[in-house]
Order: structure tokens, then C-alpha cells, then sequence
């Protein structure tokens, strides 16, 4: 009986092991949708109801995995589109509560990375279109700057040719000054000699009258002498043969009488004459004198006008010196301008192209939704999910 009883015994824990055993190794394999055996009040009773509690364990624990495996999945597929350049797409499907902070994180960063993008892409269309308008103006200020050096070096060139021409020329009113001045030395001269002339023949013709007057008293004594030989002859007549020497020296002294108002005549009459042409050389010297008086006038002030045209050609002499230097200086700094425009051409050029590329590279990411008015949704190259469709 014993034995019996121990078989029998041996074939129920058997059977309860085999009942046992079979859900533990299920569930080893990671099964869970089992029936596990009834439970009782013995051992085996205690181990039923372990694996149960392992069972709703292990489905949980399962069910954790694939809600972990669905979130890693969405953020997978998030972060793959991230990669090719999509900012617009966001994880809808709501995480479990224990993930989903991670799904309002991702949603959140792209978005603030959409934000920043939206930005940039502002940013990098505002420098196109100042790097545009910057190099557009740098042209027309390049040309305007190449003309305004060219009109600068042609009036350089002019202003060097009228300097050199009113330098001339103020050298030339310094001699023409100098001349002036030399003329109107000889004319004052002349007029002082004019004047002297003046006073000469105005002593001469005092003296002429001087000598009118005594040969005016040489006619009177002629006369009276006449008048005394007249008088010696009609005494000498009645003295009769005694008297005949006294009438000859009587009529001696009266015909020297007449000779002598002959003379006087003739003398007055060359007086008279000499008078008259030294009233005529009075006059005309007088008139020569007065015209060099007026030519030494005019003469003064032509040499006033020359010596202030002199001085005038001289300070333009000086001022168009000055004006020279200062265009030579800003021919030198509208040479450094150009100089310094083309460089600003040459950046600007440059930014351009920085920023078409910097444009290049954002046109690969989409930050606007599907048929959005931004002009940076065109991707350049496809996506990978696309690719793998």
C-alpha cells in the first residue's frame, strides 16, 4: 500500500509539476495570453498564483515595450524627418502620460526650430535684397566715382594750364607795370622840360619887350638928333662960309640920324616878329605842356589800373594755385574713394553670394506647410523617406 500510495503520490505531483511547469516555460518565452492551472491551497496553489502575478507583470511589462517601441518609432520618424529638412510636420498622436513630455519637448523644439528658421530665412532674403541694393549702388557709385575722377583729372590738367597762363600773365602786367611806370617818368620829365621851355620863352619875351622899349628911345634920340642936325644946317646956313664945316658934320650927324631910325625900325620890326612867333612858341609849348600834364595824369592812373591788375593777376595767381592743390587733393581722395568702392563692390559681390548660398541651404528645409506662400519649401534634394518609396 505504501508503495502504491507513493506511486500514486509521486503521479499527482507529476501531473502538478507538468501543469506547473509547462505556463513557466511559456512564459519564459515571453508568453502571456496562457491559462494557468486553478489555484489551490498547497504549494503549488502558492506557485499558480506567483505566475500569475508574473503573468500580469510580464503583460504589462509587454505592453510598456510596445508603447515604448510606438513612442521610439513617432520619434523616429520625427527626428528622420527633422534630418531631411521638414519643420512643419509635428507628432500628433498623443504619448502615454509617461512619455508624453517627450512628445510636447520634440513638438516644441521644432518649433522654436521652425520659429528660428522663419527667422533666418527673413534674415537671409533681407541680405539678399540689401547685398542686391549694395551692389547695385556700388556700381552706379563706381561709374559716377570713375566720371567724377575723370573730371577732376581733365579739370586738374585745365587749372595747371590757366595757372600757368595767369602766371604768365602776371608776369607780363609786372613788365607792362614796370614799362608804364618808365613812360611815365620820360612824360613827367617831358613836362618839366615843357614847363622850363615855358619859362624861357617867356624870359625871352620879356627881354624881347625890353629891347622894343630901347629902340624905342634909340628912335626918339634919333629923331631929336634929326631934328638938332636940321636945326646945326639951318645954322650953319646962316652962318654962311664959316658954318660950311658944321653943315657938313650936321649933315653927317642927321643921316646918321635916319640910319639909325632905319635900324630902329628894322629892329622893331624884327622885334615885333621874334615877339609874335615866341607868343606862337608860348602857346604851342603851353598846349604841349598842358597835353603831357594830361598824359602824365592818365599815364598815373594807367599805372594805377596796371599795378591793381598786377596785384589782382597776382592773388589769382595764388588762388588758382591754391584751388589747384586743393583739386589735386581731392583727385587723391576721390582715388582713394574709388579705390574703396571697388572693394565695397568686391564685398558686397562676395555677401551676395553668401547669402544666395546661405538662401541654397535653408531652401533645403520646409518650413511652411504644403502649398504655403514661402518660397523655401522646394527641398533640394528628396527625402529619405521618399526614397525609400
Amino acid at each position: 500500500f505504501a508503495a502504491v500510495f507513493s506511486t500514486y503520490l509521486a503521479m499527482v505531483i507529476g501531473k502538478m509539476f507538468r501543469e506547473v511547469l509547462v505556463p513557466i516555460r511559456q512564459l519564459a518565452d515571453g508568453k502571456v495570453d496562457i491559462t494557468l492551472p486553478a489555484s489551490s491551497k498547497n504549494e503549488f496553489g502558492k506557485i499558480t498564483a506567483a505566475l500569475k502575478i508574473f503573468q500580469s507583470n510580464e503583460r504589462q511589462r509587454q505592453e510598456d515595450d510596445r508603447h515604448r517601441e510606438d513612442v521610439l518609432d513617432q520619434l523616429a520618424n520625427g527626428l528622420h524627418a527633422l534630418s531631411d529638412g521638414d519643420f512643419v510636420d509635428k507628432i500628433d498622436s498623443k504619448f502615454p502620460d509617461t512619455y508624453e513630455r517627450l512628445r510636447t519637448d520634440f513638438n516644441s523644439s521644432k518649433t522654436s526650430i521652425l520659429d528660428a528658421m522663419n527667422r533666418i530665412s527673413k534674415s537671409v532674403q533681407d541680405i539678399r535684397q540689401g547685398a542686391s541694393k549694395v551692389r547695385q549702388d556700388a556700381g552706379d557709385l563706381s561709374a559716377r566715382t570713375e566720371g567724377q575722377a575723370a573730371t577732376l583729372e581733365e579739370t586738374a590738367a585745365a587749372l595747371e594750364e590757366m595757372t600757368a597762363s595767369v602766371k604768365s600773365t602776371s608776369d607780363s602786367v609786372v613788365h607792362t607795370n614796370q614799362f608804364v611806370s618808365t613812360v611815365e617818368d620820360g612824360v613827367r620829365e617831358s613836362r618839366d622840360i615843357a614847363q622850363r621851355k615855358v619859362s624861357t620863352m617867356t624870359d625871352i619875351e620879356a627881354s624881347s619887350n625890353q629891347i622894343s622899349q630901347i629902340v624905342t628911345v634909340i628912335e626918339e634920340i634919333a629923331f631929336q638928333t634929326n631934328l638938332l642936325a636940321l636945326n646945326a644946317g639951318v645954322e650953319a646956313a646962316r652962318a654962311g662960309e664959316a658954318g660950311r664945316g658944321f653943315d657938313v658934320v650936321a649933315s653927317e650927324v642927321r643921316a646918321l640920324a635916319g640910319r639909325s631910325a632905319e635900324a630902329a625900325k628894322e629892329i622893331t620890326s624884327l622885334i615885333e616878329a621874334n615877339a609874335a612867333r615866341v607868343g606862337e612858341g608860348v602857346t604851342l609849348i603851353q598846349n604841349v605842356s598842358d597835353a603831357l600834364e594830361d598824359i602824365v595824369e592818365k599815364t598815373t592812373e594807367v599805372s594805377k589800373h596796371v599795378s591793381d591788375i598786377a596785384i589782382a593777376a597776382n592773388e589769382q595767381s595764388l588762388g588758382l594755385s591754391e584751388i589747384n592743390s586743393a583739386v589735386s587733393q581731392l583727385d587723391h581722395v576721390t582715388q582713394q574713394n574709388a579705390s574703396m568702392v571697388e572693394q565695397t563692390t568686391s564685398f558686397s559681390i562676395g555677401l551676395s553670394n553668401d547669402a544666395d548660398e546661405l538662401m541654397r541651404l535653408i531652401s533645403q528645409f520646409r518650413i511652411t506647410e504644403a502649398g504655403g506662400a514661402s518660397s523655401l519649401n522646394t527641398f533640394s534634394k528628396p527625402s529619405k523617406s521618399a526614397e525609400a518609396a
